[in-house]
């Protein structure tokens, strides 16, 4: 018969061994993982031994490295959407940018290897050309809800009829990955403050409207 003091630490290591966190937290590994060592030079067995789990218990939750790929992508996808929907929730059309704003690039902060993983996965043919292609549309709807959602404030007289949608919906797309990167993670401000920068160039633009026309030339 096992001793005691010996039989509950191996019931606790069997336990640490076999008990498979959640899909989120093994995303969440995956995503740091891909992002420190590279996609190609990360394993299952890399994977596993973060997670503190049998290689074969990781197995249960996905069926190889290309899955867990996809499971990462698709919950960037998810979530972005998510924030997308809570943003357009809010009537007014500039409190829809600044929600916008905010938790997209919280969400860059947050979850930096994630989209690290999306941006570089994604278009270094490591998908498969139908998953691959998904994204791609998944892509091109996010900018046309935008784009119709700024051709609505044009109508509504929120935003000046000159502005091009597309130009716009980029603009929003991509700008709280670029407040992320170059102000918020360096410590520069945090994410509200860099947002209502964002913002004041957004709604009030870059020059002052009272400024000449014409100045003298400055050396940079």
């Amino acid at each position: 018969m096992a001793d005691a003091r010996t039989a509950v630490p191996k019931g606790r290591a069997r336990d640490r061994r076999y008990r498979a966190p959640d899909l989120d937290t093994i995303l969440d590994a995956a995503a740091e993982l891909f992002e420190q060592r590279g996609y190609r030079s990360t394993t299952m067995q890399d994977l596993a031994d973060r997670l503190g789990i049998s290689k074969a218990t990781l197995y249960a939750h996905a069926n190889s490295k290309s899955d867990v790929l996809v499971g990462i992508i698709e919950q960037w996808v998810r979530l972005v959407g998510e924030d997308l929907e809570e943003a357009v929730r809010h009537p007014s059309p500039v409190e829809r940018v600044r929600v916008l704003l905010q938790l997209w690039t919280g969400r860059s902060v947050a979850m930096r290897a994630h989209r690290t993983v999306f941006a570089l996965c994604a278009s270094d043919h490591e998908l498969a050309p139908e998953v691959s292609a998904r994204y791609r549309a998944w892509e091109s709807s996010t900018q046309d809800r935008l784009e119709s959602l700024i051709a609505i404030a044009q109508k509504l007289g929120v935003v000046r009829p000159e502005v091009s949608p597309a130009a716009a919906a980029l603009n929003l797309m991509f700008a709280p990955t670029w407040i992320a990167d170059r102000l918020v993670v360096p410590g520069e401000v945090d994410v509200d403050q860099a947002v209502e920068q964002a913002l004041d160039v957004v709604l009030h633009g870059l020059f002052d409207p009272d400024a000449p026309s014409e100045v003298e030339p400055v050396s940079s």
